[in-house]
C-alpha cells in the first residue's frame, strides 16, 4: 500500500520538534521585490511548514551547493531563469550550461515544485527557453495559477495533468498599509479632485506595451490623464520622458520607486488601472488592482491571467481602439472602491494559497516515496 501523508494531522506546526515539520526551501530569494515569496512563507507556518530561502548566490553550482546545508524536504523553484541569466555573454553561456546539472544534483533525493508565474521570459520574445522546459518537466509538483495557465503547461510542456497544483495568486494586498480614505490618498498625490486619472504602475520595461498606450493617448487626445509610476532602467526612462512630453498635461510621468504607502494611495487614488503585456501567464500588479477595487483593463488574449471573472471591474479589450477608448470611460466611471473587491481578496486570501500549495507538497512527497521503507523517507513522513 502506497504511503499517504495525514494531512489532517499537519494543521499545526510542531516548535517542540522541528523534525515533525515539513522543511521547505525557496528560491531564487526574491522577497525584495516581490512580496509573493513571504507571504505565502508565513502562511505556510500555520501548516507545520519551515521555510527557508536560498539567499547566497555560490559559485559553481549555486543550487546544489546552496540546498546542501538545509537539506529540504522539498526545494520549490520559482524563477528558475535568475540561474542562468547574466549581463555578460560568457557569464550567461557558462550558467546555461550547467543549469541542467546543478537543478539535477540539487533535486536528487527530494521533491522539486515549481510555481509557474511564467513559462516564457518577458525578455525572450515568446520563444519558449529549453531550460525552462527542463525545470518543469524536472519537478515533482507544479503550481499554476488558473485554469487555462493549467492547460498551457500540458500542451506546451506535455506535463501529465495530475502533477499540476491550482493555486490562487494570492492577495497582495496584505503587503501594503490598510486601504486609506479616498479623497485623502488624492490629496497626497496632488490629484485634482474632479479629475479621471487612469494608472500604469510597477516596474517599467520595454515588455508591458507602455509604448503603444502612450503613443494611443497622444494620437486620440484622450481627456484622461494616464500616470505611469514606477521604477525604469535608464535607458527605456529616457524614452519615455521622451514619449510623454507629446501627451502634455494629460500624461504624467512619475519616475522611481514607489514607496508601499505611495503606492497604497495610487490603488485608491486613481480611477482605473491599464495592462498591455503581450503575453504572460499571471500578473501580480493586476491581481493587487483587483483587491484593492480599482478597476483592471486588461488584453483580452491573455487568458491565463485569473482576474475572478465576470466581474464588472475587468474589463477586456482586444486591441488599442476605439474599443478600447469605450472601456476606459467605463472603467473610470467605476473609480476604486476597495469594499467591492471583498469575495476577491476572500477567494485569493493566504490561508487558501498556503493549504492548496501544502497539500501539494503532501502528494509529490508521497508520490517520490510511495514504497520505500520508513527509514528511507524524510524525517516528517515517519
Amino acid at each position: 500500500m502506497n504511503f499517504r501523508p495525514d494531512i489532517s494531522s499537519r494543521c499545526e506546526p510542531r516548535a517542540d520538534d522541528p523534525s515533525a515539520q515539513m522543511s521547505v526551501v525557496f528560491a531564487p530569494d526574491y522577497r525584495a521585490g516581490n512580496p509573493y515569496q513571504s507571504l505565502l512563507a508565513e502562511s505556510l507556518k500555520n501548516f507545520g511548514c519551515r521555510v527557508s530561502f536560498l539567499s547566497d548566490y555560490r559559485r559553481g553550482l549555486p543550487l546544489a551547493r546552496g540546498i546542501t546545508p538545509a537539506s529540504p524536504d522539498i526545494f520549490h523553484l520559482h524563477w528558475p531563469e535568475y540561474y542562468f541569466k547574466a549581463d555578460s555573454p560568457l557569464r550567461r553561456r557558462v550558467r546555461r550550461l550547467r543549469f541542467r546539472t546543478d537543478l539535477f544534483l540539487a533535486s536528487h533525493g527530494r521533491c522539486l515544485a515549481v510555481t509557474a508565474h511564467n513559462l516564457i521570459a518577458h525578455e525572450d520574445k515568446g520563444k519558449l527557453d529549453p531550460l525552462i522546459q527542463f525545470a518543469f518537466r524536472r519537478a515533482d509538483v507544479i503550481f499554476a495559477h488558473s485554469d487555462d495557465s493549467k492547460l498551457m503547461l500540458i500542451d506546451t510542456l506535455r506535463i501529465r495533468a495530475e502533477k499540476i497544483h491550482l493555486i490562487p495568486c494570492g492577495d497582495l494586498s496584505t503587503s501594503l498599509p490598510p486601504a486609506p480614505d479616498r479623497a485623502a490618498a488624492r490629496l497626497r498625490l496632488s490629484l485634482k479632485e474632479n479629475e479621471k486619472y487612469a494608472l500604469i504602475f510597477g516596474r517599467l520595461a520595454p515588455y508591458k506595451g507602455i509604448e503603444e498606450i502612450v503613443k494611443y493617448w497622444v494620437n486620440r487626445g484622450i481627456s484622461i490623464t494616464l500616470v505611469i509610476a514606477g521604477s525604469a532602467e535608464e535607458r527605456f526612462g529616457q524614452q519615455l520622458r521622451e514619449l510623454t512630453n507629446c501627451g502634455g498635461d494629460r500624461i504624467q510621468l512619475r519616475l522611481g520607486h514607489i514607496p508601499d504607502a505611495e503606492l497604497a494611495d495610487w490603488l485608491v487614488g486613481a480611477d482605473c488601472a491599464i495592462f498591455n503585456y503581450p503575453r504572460l501567464l499571471t500578473s501580480g500588479s493586476a491581481a493587487l488592482a483587483r483587491s484593492f477595487g480599482l478597476p483592471v483593463l486588461f488584453p483580452a488574449w491573455l487568458t491565463t491571467a485569473d482576474l475572478g471573472e465576470p466581474s464588472s471591474r475587468v474589463f477586456r479589450f482586444a486591441a488599442i481602439d476605439k474599443e478600447f477608448e469605450t472601456h476606459l470611460n467605463d472603467a473610470v466611471t467605476l473609480s476604486a472602491d476597495f469594499d467591492t473587491a471583498a469575495d476577491w481578496r476572500e477567494t485569493t486570501a493566504w490561508s487558501i494559497v498556503a493549504k492548496k500549495t501544502f497539500i501539494g507538497y503532501a502528494e509529490a512527497l508521497n508520490r517520490t516515496f510511495a514504497g520505500t521503507s520508513r527509514k528511507a523517507r524524510p524525517l516528517w513522513m515517519r
